[in-house]
This record gives C-alpha cells, sequence and structure tokens, in this order.
C-alpha cells in the first residue's frame, strides 16, 4: 500500500501547478516555483493525486524503459497488479507471445504480458478499462502521457471504486506491448468467446490523457457512440472540458477516432468504446487541412519525443497535467458507476424481448409473424441513439433477418396478385371485348405498381401472355 499522508512533494522542473475550482477542496495547499529545480505540492484529496503518483513512478522511478518485452515491461506489470491487489482485486497477469513486426528485434519472439484485475457486479455484463503500460523510447521519451498517464487514471478510478457495488463486472487491463502493434490487446480479444463478447456492454480506453490542448472522449470507426454520449453528458453536469473532436478532419466522422490504440481489436468486434485522449484536432498543416490529432499541442508534439515527461510537460504547460487528470477521473468514476445500468437499458430490454418473441416460421409467413416483426421494429425505431447502442448485436441481426423474410413473403404475395389478374383475361378468338381491355390494363397497372424486386418473383410467361395480350388490343 502506498503512504496516504495529506500531502505529496514531487520534484520536477515546473513553472506551477493550477489550482482550478473543478478541483476537490485542497486544505494547506502549496505550490513552490521559486527555481526550476522544484517542488509540486499536491494534496492526496485532489482527484488526480494518486494517478500523478503513479506517472511519477513508472516514468521515473521503475529505472528503465517500460519497452516492449523488456525487463522494465515486466516490473511495471508487477507494480500495477501489486496496486490492484492492495485493492483486494482479483487480479492475474496473462502471458502472450508474438513475432516483433519492427524495430532491432524484427523478426523475434516477444513475450509480454496483460494486467488483469475483476471488480465483480451483479448483472452478468461487464466493461473493460484498459491503458497500455509500455512505451517507445524515441527522441528520450519516459513515456509519462503515452501512456503511464492512462495507467495512473485506470488505477485512481480502480481505488475509488473498491468499496462502491457496480451493477456490471468491470475488468481492468493493463495491456502489454501497445506500441508494437496493439499486441495485447489483440491478444486478450482472441481470448475472448462469443459469450464473452456479447456480455461487454463498453470498453473504455485510456491513452495520452495528460498533455494535449484539450481533453477528448470519442466513440471508434463502428459509430457506436453511446459510451462517448454518456462521458460528454457527466462532464456537462460536472461543469469538466471534456469534448469530442468535430469532423474537421475528412477521414474522421464527428464525435469517432481511428484505429491506432487498444481500443481497435474490441472496434472491430463491434463492442461499443469510449477512448479518452488529451491532443488538438483543430492543427492544420501549410496547406490548411487539419490534421487527425497526431500533434497534441499548437507548439508541436509530446508522444514520442523527448518532450514526452512530466519536467517537460509542467515547465511548459503549468498546470495542465492536474487539469487532465481531475477531468479524466472525475468522469471515469462517475461513468463506471452508472454506465448503462438496467434502469437506463430498460426499454432497450423491452425491444430485445419483442424480438425474441419472433420465432422463425416454419412454413408460410403469417400475419402474427408479420405482426410481431413490425412492432419490433417500431419499438427499436422508437429508441434514441444512445439506447439502440444496447441492444445486443445478435437480437438487431435477428430483426433485420426477420424483417427480410417478411419482405422476401409480401414481394411474392404481390407478384402473385398480379399473376392472378392476368389469369383472368382470355382472349375468344374474335373480338376483343371491353371488358377484355379493362382486365388487361389492371393487370397492366398492377405490375407497373411493383417495386423492382416485386417484379422478379413475376414468373416469365405471365408477363408474356400480358405484353402479348397488350399487342393483341393494339392491332384492333
Amino acid at each position: 500500500m502506498k503512504n496516504k499522508t495529506n500531502i505529496k512533494l514531487y520534484p520536477v522542473l515546473i513553472a506551477s501547478v493550477m489550482g482550478l475550482s473543478v478541483f476537490a477542496p485542497v486544505a494547506n495547499e502549496e505550490v513552490m516555483a521559486d527555481s526550476a529545480e522544484s517542488t509540486v505540492t499536491i494534496s492526496s484529496s485532489e482527484y488526480g493525486s494518486l494517478a500523478y503518483e503513479h506517472i511519477y513512478h513508472l516514468s521515473k522511478e521503475l529505472g528503465g524503459a517500460r519497452t516492449a518485452g523488456s525487463a522494465f515491461e515486466k516490473e511495471a506489470a508487477n507494480y500495477i497488479k501489486a496496486e490492484f491487489e492492495s485493492y483486494r482485486y482479483e487480479t492475474t497477469l496473462e502471458d502472450f507471445s508474438f513475432v516483433s513486426r519492427r524495430g532491432s528485434n524484427k523478426g523475434e519472439t516477444v513475450h509480454s504480458q496483460n494486467v488483469i484485475a475483476v471488480k465483480r457486479g451483479t448483472s452478468g455484463k461487464q466493461v473493460i478499462i484498459g491503458a497500455h503500460y509500455d512505451q517507445v523510447t524515441s527522441g528520450g521519451s519516459e513515456g509519462a502521457s503515452d501512456n503511464a498517464s492512462g495507467v495512473g487514471a485506470m488505477l485512481e478510478v480502480a481505488n475509488k471504486l473498491k468499496n462502491i457495488k457496480t451493477e456490471h463486472t468491470i475488468l481492468f487491463i493493463g495491456f502489454g506491448a501497445e506500441e508494437v502493434g496493439l499486441e495485447g490487446s489483440r491478444a486478450y480479444v482472441e481470448t475472448m468467446s462469443e459469450e464473452d463478447i456479447e456480455n461487454t456492454i463498453a470498453m473504455i480506453n485510456l491513452d495520452t490523457i495528460l498533455a494535449g490542448d484539450y481533453a477528448y472522449v470519442y466513440s471508434g470507426s463502428n459509430s457506436i457512440g453511446w459510451v462517448r454520449d454518456q462521458a460528454l453528458n457527466i462532464s456537462d453536469e460536472l461543469g469538466l472540458d471534456l469534448i469530442t473532436q468535430t469532423g474537421l478532419h475528412p477521414d474522421h466522422e464527428w464525435g469517432e477516432t481511428g484505429d491506432w490504440s487498444d481500443h481497435a481489436p474490441f472496434n472491430e468486434k463491434n463492442i461499443p468504446v469510449a477512448y479518452f485522449e488529451s491532443t488538438n484536432w483543430l492543427i492544420q498543416d501549410d496547406k490548411g487541412n487539419y490534421l487527425d490529432g497526431y500533434i497534441e499541442t499548437e507548439e508541436g508534439p509530446i508522444m514520442h519525443t523527448g518532450n514526452d515527461t512530466l519536467d517537460y510537460i509542467e515547465m511548459n504547460y503549468p498546470g495542465r497535467i492536474m487539469d487532465r487528470l481531475n477531468t479524466n477521473v472525475r468522469v471515469l468514476e462517475k461513468l463506471m458507476v452508472n454506465i448503462a445500468t438496467d434502469e437506463y437499458r430498460a426499454e432497450a430490454q423491452a425491444v430485445e424481448h419483442l424480438i425474441s418473441k419472433i420465432k422463425s416460421p416454419s412454413a408460410m409467413i403469417s400475419n402474427g409473424y408479420v405482426s410481431k416483426v413490425r412492432k419490433a421494429r417500431e419499438a427499436y425505431d422508437a429508441l434514441s441513439d444512445t439506447q439502440k447502442g444496447f441492444v445486443a448485436p445478435s437480437s438487431l441481426e435477428k430483426l433485420n433477418e426477420a424483417e427480410e423474410q417478411v419482405t422476401h413473403a409480401e414481394d411474392k404475395d404481390a407478384a402473385v396478385k398480379v399473376e392472378k389478374l392476368v389469369t383472368r383475361f382470355k382472349f375468344s378468338g374474335k373480338k376483343v371485348s371491353k371488358q377484355f381491355i379493362i382486365k388487361v390494363n389492371e393487370a397492366r397497372a398492377a405490375y407497373d405498381a411493383l417495386s423492382d424486386d416485386q417484379k422478379e418473383y413475376v414468373t416469365p410467361s405471365s408477363l408474356q401472355e400480358l405484353i402479348a395480350a397488350e399487342e393483341l388490343i393494339a392491332q384492333q
């Protein structure tokens, strides 16, 4: 267990730490910034203070870089595991191996591990909150923002939730080897059964949340955005500054992001994701094109450079570290408690119940079957976009298949009605009667009223008979 005194002091290169109104009340807080080698004084009652401790340890005290497969990555995994265990969570290290696809060890087998802590819920559903703990060393990076910051926030949230009952099981996962191809998250998703995937209502990814000009949350590219929306609503309720990107980049719709972090493997399985990040999507290149958020600040990049240190960030952006940690931890704490509760999902569950009553017809589709399908569709369409995200993909697939069956049957029925009209007119071989003309025109009007799909079900012989009758009328 860490020493939980009221005041923590950390020597880093800083200008100051901003005292912001969104922080919890702080007694005896003191900031000393009289020299370049200064001391950040942080009250342990502040949201973000515990996260800062973890970031400081992982980026400055571990003894070496947490590169994928290294002894220091393993040491970081053991540190994270010990922290989860100190909160009394059931915690395991899950080893995985992969063949390196890049760098000096390209082609070699690399061994890493994911750290998994479990907080049990009661619903049978689960939420995953994850952050990778490996780093790069480009330019002297210490991996403070990328991604000791995500790990620190995850650990603080886990600590805050340890004595709070949550409806859904929460899996806290420290992913290894993200920087070399999302290897840890991919390895984890590969172990998930279909039932695991079905029961995972959301995945929360925390990556590089410390240093950017803005605090963001996005959905993945699968356009399932209810988790993002719930996080944004919580931020508004708390008076915080979390936002989403506004779609200025041509490749990314409003509120979405790319598949370049540990949320991607979950996104591919159509699990709803929310990706928390700190960057700047308003930066433009010299031609005025908006960039994709890789560069975090107007002054230039932080991650994968020598700027990714607590010293640099605090010196150049005084107060930003605690501001970002405060925002992310407060939103995450409330999100984990309230995410997709049964009360919030009630209407979506009612739709799933309606869909479950649809039984595949053995032969002809009855009126009762059609009625059930239409009732379920109307109920689904009446849901908000957020609630639609709670309807299980398998239920929606079942509804779509049932509608296709109904449409197929209705198309066939419409074609059969036209064919019956065609069988009604018979030419006597003498003179075309008015009654004959009326019946032919009736059949033609009915055929023309069909959709292209419905016309496909009219037999060629019936259509030829209709055309022949029209030609006969034209000759009279």
